[in-house]
């Protein structure tokens, strides 16, 4: 028995001591194949959002990918996408209630961005959120005010005009307002 053991123990340390490979490290990723991998996950995340059949929006996929929107345009603030990234990022947390992140990601947008092409837009849907869903009536005006200031030609400051006239009416005065002004 006892040899056995020994014998044992002798072929132990013999298959341990020509095993002297080292352990692998991990393969190093340049920036562009990061860059890639970010991508990837990204349209991966948007194939399953848009694979949802019911309609509604599952907040804990566009939490994710709303981050990774967001994570991607900071990180290549020179790639092409990333301005539409970071909108669609603000979006996403419009769309699942977080108005306050919403407008922090469309603010950091217009920062990093200042000459992307959804500017006026972000700019309109910051007064927006403001006005109808946190209830800010002061600085939603504000808002609209800088939309009409900055922008006077575009669409959006004649909707930043009339929901200026709007602002303080009730749901029966709006209802009012828009039946005289459709002869109703």
């Amino acid at each position: 028995m006892m040899k056995r053991i020994f014998f044992l123990v002798v072929i132990s340390l013999t298959v341990a001591a020509c095993n002297t490979e080292e352990p692998s490290k991990p393969k190093q990723l340049s920036a562009e194949e990061i860059k890639q991998e970010a991508f990837d996950e990204i349209m991966a995340m948007e194939k399953s959002m848009m694979a949802v059949q019911s309609g509604i929006l599952d907040t804990i996929k566009a939490t994710k990918l709303s981050k990774l929107y967001f994570s991607y345009a900071l990180n290549n603030l020179k790639d092409s996408i990333s301005s539409e990234f970071m909108f669609k990022s603000g979006e996403l947390r419009m769309g699942v209630g977080q108005f306050v992140k919403s407008i922090e990601i469309f603010e950091q947008l217009n920062r990093s961005f200042p000459a992307h092409d959804k500017l006026v837009e972000t700019k309109y849907l910051i007064a927006f959120i403001y006005h109808n869903h946190m209830g800010n009536l002061g600085i939603a005006e504000a808002k609209y005010q800088e939309v009409i200031d900055k922008h006077p030609e575009h669409v959006l400051a004649q909707d930043a005009r009339v929901a200026i006239k709007t602002l303080t009416l009730s749901d029966e005065e709006l209802i009012e307002m828009f039946e005289k002004k459709n002869g109703i």
